[in-house]
């Protein structure tokens, strides 16, 4: 049981929690209402809390690096997570969070390397950025149609998710062939293992990082809609072994390909006349096939790649 001593409370708001329970049960005489910043981090003997439905905030990386925490469920109460706040609780399974919740900010549940599931309720309007970046067993995600931002690098490296589902009456995002996509923009926002690029028109950029650690991925093509790849684009995708890239491309950002350590050769059309530092950077048996004189094979003569003409 928790002792009432081992809570520092000032002005109803939880200032840090110094005992080292297992289970923690925070006082339900509604001394409490905010959660304060790092209040419970590195508390790395707590598995279980129970929050009260006093509780309105949870504060900036408020569990942050509790270690054992397996399980916890968001009283109806709470409006927001904030930045951090479950950030790298490596026990973390499984998390319920109540349809009172509109937000849930940067790097929320990064690097919650256990989390294999969560449902997003309609509530959410916004995902902050890498909200559930690093989530390395997040296998699914279902983004409903109240979600109308997503933060940059929101499932960033989870490398094995396989199903990316957005609810069809969303009016930002949809999603196809597994691919999450911006639809004003065109842009691809992520992407997984199991994706395949939809050749219908509606993705005419790969955006920044999309499909980054996806140690997974083997072979993808671009569809000839596409006309950028972003930065770091498809960065540790270690296994990645080929990729085809279409005449409408003109442009292959910072750092595109770097370490995908697989990929052996790529050709690269004369349509290509922009190519960011680093863009294969630790590719290192690498050879780009490209027109004698492109822009490619400029590229590859400045940065020693083997380079064979076509």
């Amino acid at each position: 049981m928790s002792n009432i001593q081992d809570f520092i409370i000032e002005k109803g708001v939880l200032i840090k929690y110094t005992g080292n329970n297992a289970d923690v049960i925070i006082p339900d005489d509604g001394s409490i209402r905010y959660l304060g910043d790092s209040c419970f981090s590195h508390c790395t003997n707590l598995k279980s809390i129970t929050i009260p439905d006093s509780v309105i905030r949870l504060g900036r990386s408020c569990f942050i690096r509790c270690t054992n925490l397996e399980s916890i469920t968001i009283p109806n109460s709470v409006t927001s997570l904030r930045v951090g706040c479950f950030a790298c609780c490596t026990s973390l399974k499984s998390i319920t969070i109540s349809d009172s919740v509109i937000s849930l900010w940067d790097n929320c549940f990064s690097r919650c390397i256990n989390l294999e599931s969560i449902t997003i309720p309609d509530s959410v309007t916004y995902l902050g950025e890498g909200c559930f970046s690093g989530c390395i067993n997040l296998k699914s995600i279902t983004i409903p149609d109240s979600v109308t931002h997503l933060g940059e690098g929101c499932f960033h490296s989870c490398i094995n998710l396989q199903n990316i589902t957005v609810d069809s009456k969303n009016p930002v995002y949809s999603s196809a062939g597994n691919c999450l996509i911006e639809m004003k923009s065109g842009s691809l926002i992520a992407g997984c293992k199991d994706s395949v690029i939809p050749y219908d028109g509606s993705v005419t950029s790969l955006g920044r990082s999309c499909f980054t650690h996806c140690a997974s991925l083997k072979n993808i093509t671009i569809p000839d809609s596409v006309t950028f790849l972003g930065d770091h684009c498809f960065s540790c995708c270690t296994n990645l072994e080929s990729i085809t890239i279409p005449d409408s491309v003109t442009s292959l950002g910072r750092n595109c390909f770097t370490h995908c350590t697989s990929l052996k050769n790529i050709t690269i059309p004369d349509s290509v006349t922009s190519l960011g530092d680093h863009c294969f950077s630790r590719c290192e048996n690498l050879t780009i096939f490209a027109k004698e004189g492109s822009r490619a094979a400029e590229y590859a003569k400045e940065n020693k790649i083997q380079f064979e003409a076509i």
